[in-house]
């Protein structure tokens, strides 16, 4: 995210937690559950973003993290 708003680039970070978000140097921060996001808000979230970078660090299904809904079912198309 740095390196993208360092090359100029307008960042907007999503994540689950406002913790994470307070303490992200990028004021542009939209806080939700990506796994059980619905496909409209997705498009509606979306409508101004060019790039979609999925760095979500999920890597096993856990009480926490859902393989399947962050990575796939919350992908919007």
């Amino acid at each position: 995210m740095r390196r993208l708003a360092d090359a100029g680039h307008r960042v907007v970070g999503v994540g689950r937690s406002q913790t994470s978000a307070a303490q992200s140097p990028f004021t542009d921060w939209r806080t939700f559950d990506i796994a059980t996001r619905a496909i409209k808000d997705w498009h509606r979230d979306l409508r101004d973003i060019d790039v979609v970078v999925n760095a979500s660090e999920a890597l096993q299904d856990g009480a926490r993290d859902d393989l399947v809904g962050i990575h796939e079912t919350a992908t919007p198309c």
